[in-house]
């Protein structure tokens, strides 16, 4: 009896001694837990760089850009960039007045759209038509019959072209064979580079009698741009003559 009383004495005794050391150990995880979580704030605090030393170091090294002066704005945008502007003002002008630009020397108009100028006896008097103009261009012009005699009377038509200084327009005149408008086949043309091109044209009754048919007809002439200058302050002249050759 006594035997098992020391027993149970001995298993409580070791009981709570092992109670005891568990506490204890409970105890100094928490005093280290305690002592790392004091040392992050620390390294925190570090790195946050609350230290007044480190602050100024840092703050003594951040150099920031010097801000723009006014002068320097001012002379930028007063001299070079309005510079350059007056600069291509200039070569706009210049550019305009002395020399073709591609496509500007292309006619606006075509053979069944010529600007007609008038008309003109081919036997009788010797009347004159005339336009001037800078580009290619169409026109067409009554050359009529007015001599009504027993003798025949040629029709006759002479047709001159002056290209301005420093260009070249080329003439085509193209006379029908019957009272129609003729656009392809060319009768006539000259490509001189000289100042004047001029072509003449006869049709009609010849030195006999009479042929009884009315010789009027629609001339049709092309001034055609070749070369140099083409605007419009330099300006060919056109002119068509009736009853001369």
């Amino acid at each position: 009896m006594q035997t098992s009383q020391k027993a149970t004495r001995s298993i409580s005794l070791s009981r709570l001694f092992l109670g005891l050391g568990v506490v204890a150990i409970a105890g100094v995880a928490a005093l280290v837990g305690c002592a790392e979580g004091s040392d992050t704030d620390v390294y925190g605090e570090s790195a946050l760089g609350t230290d007044p030393d480190d602050a100024g170091e840092e703050t003594s090294k951040t150099v920031l850009p010097a801000p723009s002066q006014g002068t320097d704005a001012g002379k930028d945008s007063g001299s070079a960039d309005a510079g350059t502007k007056v600069d291509s003002g200039a070569d706009a002008g210049a550019d305009s007045g002395t020399g073709p630009v591609t496509g500007t020397c292309t006619t606006s108009n075509t053979c069944a759209t010529g600007t007609s100028l008038g008309s003109v006896s081919g036997d009788t008097k010797s009347d004159v038509v005339t336009a001037q103009g800078s580009t290619s261009q169409w026109f067409n012009v009554r050359v009529t019959e007015d001599d009504t005699g027993i003798f025949g009377t040629s029709e006759r038509a002479k047709v001159s072209l002056t290209s301005p200084p420093g260009s070249n327009f080329d003439l085509y005149v193209y006379l029908p064979s019957s009272d129609t408008l003729e656009c392809s086949a060319v009768t006539k043309s000259s490509t001189s580079t000289a100042a004047v091109d001029s072509v003449s044209i006869e049709w009609g009754e010849g030195s006999g009698l009479a042929n009884g048919s009315d010789d009027s007809r629609t001339v049709t002439v092309e001034v055609r741009y070749v070369s140099g200058t083409c605007a419009a302050g330099t300006k060919w002249t056109l002119s068509v003559q009736g009853n001369t050759n």
